[in-house]
């Protein structure tokens, strides 16, 4: 099924799925959202993509981002973007969840080739509780 444009126009998009997916649909569903940018642009076609990351504002805490899925989509994402273009990625953490994933996505960012990508790190120096980290990639 192709509930991805079903879901514009909805306050909960996991309420969407689970109403319209059983529990192995619900699986599948989550694999196949993140690669999914490809079936919609081609390589080196996009100026920006944006990732905000952790858990939806008074949303389900239960479910949140998890840096092995995000690595893979920020990839796929940055194979898309033309020369110039920008990925931002939002970390936010804090309470019961994203630590990891904040940390793992810290070292994961100075991996990238910097011959090929500039990595830009913002940080919130008067947020006193769990600042984001926004991430800006440039593709040089």
């Amino acid at each position: 099924r192709n509930i991805v444009m079903d879901a514009f126009g909805t306050n909960n998009f996991r309420r969407l799925l689970k109403d319209r997916l059983d529990e192995q649909e619900l699986e599948q569903t989550k694999k196949r959202l993140k690669p999914i940018m490809a079936e919609y642009a081609e390589e080196g076609a996009v100026s920006a993509v944006v990732f905000n990351l952790g858990y939806l504002p008074k949303g389900d805490h239960s479910v949140f981002t998890h840096a092995e899925s995000t690595e893979k989509a920020i990839l796929a994402a940055l194979r898309l973007l033309k020369k110039g273009g920008l990925v931002c990625v939002s970390v936010y953490y804090g309470g019961d969840s994203g630590y990891e994933e904040r940390d793992a996505l810290a070292e994961w960012f100075k991996t990238l080739d910097d011959k090929e990508y500039q990595v830009i790190k913002v940080e919130f120096y008067n947020w006193k509780k769990d600042p984001p980290f926004p991430y800006f990639v440039i593709k040089l």
